[in-house]
């Protein structure tokens, strides 16, 4: 078969495929195409004129086959034209919101994998302590994300009632903080408690100096990348 019948082919069954959409979109509203892993479109339906006939269109299904991203609508697809729906930026986001999707659909499925994978780690003294090490490193080298993680941990029901069950057990002591802090203020001294490292006077909440925080930072990149800060 010569390339021109083969490209005729293809012009005929995509003309056949659009005629079939037509007929199934004029008792539609919403678009009844699939856009990929049988996951029908829904966009609303609109119609145009081609040719002196009214036609129906679906601007979402437009996009996709001129290679525009379907949900930021302006950047071109990553992949092939017709076929890829999204930008790499709006694939990454998807990626993660399908992932969300189905932990909250399948949630006895997500514990029961943590359950395994603590159990494999429990019976393996040697990976579990190289999986705590790891993740001590990644807390050292990420404090942006771990920052991230830790306000939304903040802010879920568990941590907001660990936190008040926490307050209400050692309501006198933080009190007798907060008054020995208070005191200190007031005779304008600077609270300071010392360095979990070096030992150097530090003020405010942080645990550790800017020397040893910046010199545990550049040792953990150095040890999960290979490169130092």
């Amino acid at each position: 078969m010569s390339a021109d019948n083969r490209r005729y082919q293809r012009e005929y069954a995509r003309r056949r495929r659009r005629a079939a959409w037509a007929r199934l979109a004029e008792a539609e509203t919403l678009c009844p195409a699939l856009l990929g892993n049988n996951k029908p479109c829904r966009w609303p339906l609109q119609s145009r004129l081609v040719g002196g006939v009214t036609v129906p269109f679906c601007a979402q299904c437009d996009r996709k086959a001129r290679g525009v991203c379907i949900d930021c609508k302006a950047e071109p697809v990553v992949g092939t034209f017709g076929k890829a729906l999204r930008c790499g930026g709006c694939r990454k986001l998807e990626r993660m919101a399908a992932g969300q999707r189905f932990k909250d659909r399948h949630p006895g499925k997500i514990r029961a994998q943590w359950r395994r994978r603590k159990r494999r780690l429990l019976a393996d003294p040697v990976a579990r302590q190289a999986s705590l090490e790891r993740k001590r490193l990644w807390r050292l080298a990420s404090p942006k994300a771990k920052r991230r993680y830790a306000k939304q941990w903040n802010e879920s029901p568990t941590a907001k009632a660990y936190h008040k069950a926490y307050r209400e057990a050692r309501r006198e002591t933080l009190a007798a903080k907060a008054r020995e802090y208070g005191a200190a203020v007031a005779r304008g001294e600077t609270p300071t408690h010392p360095c979990v490292t070096c030992g150097a006077p530090v003020a405010g909440r942080a645990k550790k100096c800017e020397p040893c925080r910046t010199a545990a930072y550049q040792m953990a990149r150095a040890a999960l990348t290979g490169v130092a800060a």
